[in-house]
C-alpha cells in the first residue's frame, strides 16, 4: 500500500456505493468513486453522454469559447470518425526523429535557464518550453511559439477569461483562413482546414473545435505539470536522486 495519506481518501464514502453527489462551484455533480465505475461510465455513452457542448469540462466553459471541442464532446460513432482525422499527429511522438528533437529542445531550454541565478519557473521555463514543443507536435514553424508564449500562462483564464478565450479563437480563425487559401500542407492547421468527415469538409465550427481542444489539452496541462514537477523535485530531492540512480524509473516518473 502507498504511504500517501490520501491513498484512499474516499474509503468511507465508497462503502455506501460507487458514486456520491458533491457541490462544485454552485452546481451539484456526481463523483464516481472507483476505477470500474469510471470505466463502465466511459463505455456507456448512452447513459453518460459526452454530446454536451461546453459541459464536458468542469466547470463548464460557455463563456470561454463559442464552439464544441472535438472530438471529446461527441459520442460514438461520430467520435471515432473525428479521431481518425488527427491520429497521425498524436502518433508522431513514437518516431525516433521526433523524440530526438524533443530531447534537443529540452536540453536547450534547461541550459538557457541554468545560466541565471534565479528564474520564474512558469513564465521563464514551462511556458516557452511548452510552446516550442507544441509547434513540433503541430509540425509548424517554431516562430509561432513566440506568439503563443505572449498569451500568458493560461490562454483561457490569464486575466479576463472570456476575453482570452475568444482571442484564441480569433487566432485560430486567422490561421485557418490562411490554410484554406493554400494547398494542403503537413501542419495541423492545414490538415484540419482540408479535412473531410462523412464525405464532407469540416465546417468552420468543427475546425475551430479541434484546434481549441488541442491548445487546451496540450498547453495549460503541460505548463502546470512542468512547474509542479520542479517544485516536487526541489521539496523532495530524494525523489530526483532515486530516478538518477535508476534510469528505468524515468518513463514512470514522467507519466506520474
Amino acid at each position: 500500500m502507498s504511504g500517501c495519506p490520501f491513498h484512499d481518501a474516499f474509503s468511507e464514502q465508497r462503502k455506501a456505493g460507487d458514486a456520491m453527489p458533491i457541490e462544485f462551484e454552485g452546481e451539484e455533480i456526481t463523483m464516481l468513486l472507483g476505477f470500474e465505475a469510471v470505466r463502465d461510465a466511459a463505455r456507456d455513452f448512452r447513459s453518460f453522454t459526452s454530446d454536451t457542448p461546453f459541459r464536458v469540462p468542469i466547470p463548464s466553459e460557455e463563456t470561454m469559447r463559442s464552439v464544441r471541442q472535438l472530438p471529446i464532446e461527441t459520442d460514438p460513432p461520430e467520435h471515432s470518425q473525428y479521431v481518425r482525422l488527427i491520429k497521425p499527429f498524436f502518433h508522431r511522438p513514437r518516431e525516433l526523429e521526433y523524440v530526438a528533437r524533443v530531447e534537443a529542445i529540452l536540453r536547450e531550454a534547461l541550459s538557457d535557464v541554468m545560466l541565471y541565478h534565479e528564474i520564474e519557473v512558469v513564465r521563464d521555463l514551462a511556458l516557452p518550453l511548452q510552446s516550442r514543443l507544441l509547434t513540433l507536435l503541430f509540425n509548424m514553424d517554431e516562430s509561432e511559439a513566440d506568439v503563443w508564449t505572449g498569451w500568458g500562462i493560461h490562454v483561457f483564464h490569464d486575466g479576463d477569461g472570456e476575453e482570452k478565450g475568444f482571442m484564441l479563437e480569433d487566432y485560430i480563425n486567422q490561421k485557418l483562413d490562411e490554410a484554406e487559401s493554400t494547398p494542403e500542407a503537413e501542419d495541423f492547421f492545414s490538415v484540419i482546414a482540408h479535412a473531410e468527415v462523412k464525405g464532407r469538409r469540416l465546417t468552420r465550427a468543427e475546425q475551430v473545435g479541434f484546434i481549441n481542444l488541442a491548445f487546451a489539452g496540450g498547453r495549460d496541462t503541460i505548463i502546470h505539470s512542468i512547474g509542479a514537477l520542479l517544485v516536487l523535485c526541489y521539496e523532495q530531492p530524494e525523489i530526483l536522486e532515486k530516478i538518477r540512480q535508476n534510469e528505468s524509473l524515468v518513463d514512470l516518473a514522467a507519466e506520474e
